[in-house]
């Protein structure tokens, strides 16, 4: 049974990463209504798991995972100076809240992975000239490329 929740919960993941991804690239922000959806989605899957499996800890440790790696990014954001946006440390808090849910290694090989992902865009970006060491690249599309590349290997 948790293996068909976490698939409810990862169909949300995949219901707002396009938008995401595309508004965050255009506009460089990205809006409550997908960030938040996706965490209340996430905390009803797990509290939909938890009560299934009568085990109130399928609900605490994706939700403990999640605000963990969402404050730690917080706190980095916040010591490099807007590296990092508010939008950003919601969407680390949903994609992580997902992940989670599947093992707490999950979420946070995700976050490893998207800053992965971000290197390589920036190297690329800037060797092709299209940014230099000063550009702000949008996070979010590395946040969820990070979040499926964990999914990929969660499932093998």
């Amino acid at each position: 049974m948790a293996g068909y929740v976490w698939i409810a919960a990862l169909a949300g993941l995949l219901a707002v990463t396009v938008p995401l991804a595309r508004t965050d690239l255009a506009e460089k922000r990205l809006p409550n209504v997908y960030t938040l959806s996706l965490y209340i989605w996430g905390l009803s899957c797990a509290a939909a798991l938890a009560i299934i499996e009568r085990d109130l800890w399928r609900l605490l440790l994706p939700v403990g995972v999640s605000l963990a790696i969402a404050a730690v990014l917080l706190v980095s954001g916040s010591i490099a100076r807007g590296g990092v946006g508010l939008g950003d440390v919601k969407l680390v808090a949903g994609t992580s809240l997902v992940l989670a849910m599947k093992t707490w290694q999950t979420a946070v090989l995700a976050i490893a992975l998207a800053f992965i992902v971000m290197a390589v865009r920036a190297i690329v970006a800037i060797v092709r000239g299209q940014a230099t060491f000063e550009s702000r690249l949008p996070f979010g599309p590395s946040i969820l490329a990070g979040a499926w590349l964990a999914v990929v290997v969660a499932v093998l």
